[in-house]
């Protein structure tokens, strides 16, 4: 037997009847289990699928809408006050613009106005400073053709005023004895002067001349 051990074949077969037995015992001792591990099974886990109740589901969606229809008109309500600010905005705009121009235009009216005024008034100093210098040359010009006897000279009470129409030409178009001086020979005295003293010279810018003159001694 000693021999025989001796050998490794003997050997391993001896050391796995030693392990069988031991492997026996401890089956019986402890009830069949293993001894090792067990592998559980993964879990199963039981999914339902229940549909909404059509209550919530209606209110969830109605609230939702509400929102939306919210939103909505906010948007609108702020847009509407947004464009009346900028029509706002553009209306004033137009009324100063308006304004401005029309209280440019009435300036310039006022401008033209006293510039026409004052051109007006330039014009009438001028014709009448022309008119004095025009009625002093035709003065000058009667008064040289003014003859009276003696006897007539020392009578000063007399006064004879004639109205001379003159042409634009210097010629005579209408002699009138406005007022007599009650003495007929001093009153044709005077209008004879007037009738030698033609031509005269031409009235300013051509224009038709009236004149009175007055005839004392």
């Amino acid at each position: 037997m000693r021999e025989l051990l001796k050998q490794p074949l003997s050997i391993a077969i001896a050391f796995s009847f030693f392990i069988h037995l031991l492997a026996m015992v401890a089956w019986e001792i402890w009830g069949k289990r293993p001894f090792y591990p067990r592998i559980r099974p993964p879990a199963i886990i039981k999914v339902e699928l229940v549909s909404w109740p059509k209550e919530k589901r209606k209110k969830g969606s109605v609230q939702r809408k509400r929102k939306t229809t919210k939103k909505k008109k906010k948007r609108a309500v702020k847009k509407k006050s947004k464009e009346k600010a900028v029509k706002i905005l553009k209306a004033k705009k137009v009324i100063k613009v308006k304004k401005f121009e029309k209280e440019r235009k009435e300036a310039e009216e006022l401008e033209r106005r006293r510039q026409a005024a004052i051109r007006e008034i330039e014009a009438k100093l001028a014709r009448a400073r022309m008119s004095e210098i025009y009625f002093a040359l035709i003065r000058r010009r009667v008064k040289e053709f003014w003859t009276i006897p003696d006897l007539l000279s020392e009578r000063t009470e007399l006064k004879a005023v004639i109205i001379v129409k003159i042409d634009g030409n210097g010629r005579i178009l209408e002699t009138k004895l406005q007022r007599s001086s009650g003495n007929l020979y001093f009153d044709r005295c005077a209008l004879q002067a007037v009738a030698k003293a033609e031509p005269f010279p031409p009235p300013p810018g051509g224009v038709p001349f009236e004149v009175g003159l007055i005839f004392q001694p």
